[in-house]
């Protein structure tokens, strides 16, 4: 994992009724991700739509550090949306917001942004944990980013403080933290990648004992980085 990373991560999937999803897309482009990644510390807002069973939408933030997921200006955000945001975060259904921090990472992010993104969420056994994120820095990943067509590949876990804290925005939403404890994030060059059998073989034996898994293909619908922020490998 390089240094430059950032390495905090607000994940937050999504449903939105289908006759707002026009205005949410609105909503998010114009005001939400603008306001969001005007936060010190915030770097860069992306949304994907979600493809076959996947939610309709995965929204995410990329900060500096979890730290920043805490900070007294994000907070003063969530605590007071504007009325938008109150309409719009009203529209949502089946909700998951999580934070997290970068445990490691592995290859490098597409030239321009990646099209296409794999999330999977799952749990590791208490006493196999430390041995498969061994294997996870060291393997599994590697593994991943030498393959055509897969640009970064990068597993983040959990944070249980910044996950946990009430605000007035999560009140409207209603989304709660995931209920597994890490969550793989994957670049794509095409969606149907997972499919193909040298994917799968990398992580052949070990990924069976991922417990509670919930995985899921998007396409890049929206990016927008802070003023000043470069792009990170």
């Amino acid at each position: 994992m390089s240094a430059k990373e950032w390495t905090g991560l607000m994940a937050f999937w999504a449903d939105v009724e289908t006759d707002y999803v026009a205005e949410f897309r609105q909503w998010h482009n114009c005001e939400h991700v603008p306001e969001r990644v005007g936060i010190p510390g915030f770097t860069v807002g992306r949304r994907y739509r979600g493809i076959g069973e996947a939610p309709m939408f995965f929204m995410t933030y990329e900060t500096e550090d979890p730290g920043v997921l805490g900070s007294a200006p994000y907070l003063a955000r969530l605590g007071d949306p504007t009325p938008w945001t109150r309409k719009s975060v009203a529209r949502f259904r089946n909700s998951v917001r999580t934070i997290y921090r970068l445990e490691a990472s592995a290859g490098s992010p597409c030239p321009t942004e990646s099209p296409f993104l794999l999330t999977s969420r799952f749990n590791v056994a208490a006493d196999a944990e430390a041995a498969w994120l061994d294997w996870c820095r060291e393997t599994y990943l590697p593994g991943l980013a030498e393959l055509d067509g897969v640009y970064r590949a990068r597993l983040y876990a959990l944070d249980e403080a910044g996950s946990g804290v009430e605000t007035s925005e999560r009140d409207l939403h209603g989304a709660e933290p995931a209920g597994q404890r890490y969550c793989a994030w994957i670049e794509l060059a095409a969606p149907d990648l997972p499919d193909d059998a040298a994917f799968q073989g990398v992580g052949a034996g070990r990924l069976a004992e991922c417990r509670n898994e919930i995985s899921g293909v998007a396409w890049l619908d929206f990016v927008l980085y802070a003023p000043g922020a470069a792009r990170r490998s």
